[in-house]
């Protein structure tokens, strides 16, 4: 489990093999992972974003991408960003890369 551990910018994640996606309605998809019965909800940019963990992008890469995508302030980004993806580390619904 990774409840003690936290992600930095220079992490490369990828989605957990067990992690299910599905579009709930227009602008919500579903994230469970079986393991643990974890069952989320996140919006189409939540979803864009855990597109982009996919082991060749950083999260500081992928704030870049966000921030440039949506003419976003980078910093406010990549801080809402990294909360983001530590809440889907802690989870298990993301992994770092190699592991």
């Amino acid at each position: 489990m990774n409840a003690t551990t936290t992600l930095c910018n220079n992490d490369f994640l990828v989605i957990h093999p067990s992690t299910i996606m599905r579009q709930e309605d227009e602008n919500k998809w579903l994230v469970f992972f079986p393991p643990t019965r974890g069952l989320h909800f996140i919006k189409n940019i939540g979803k864009e974003i855990l597109d982009l963990c996919n082991g060749e992008q950083s999260v500081s890469s992928i704030s870049e991408i966000i921030s440039n995508k949506y003419n976003l302030e980078l910093a406010e980004t990549s801080n809402y960003i990294l909360n983001f993806l530590n809440e889907l580390f802690i989870r298990n619904v993301i992994i770092k890369k190699g592991e």
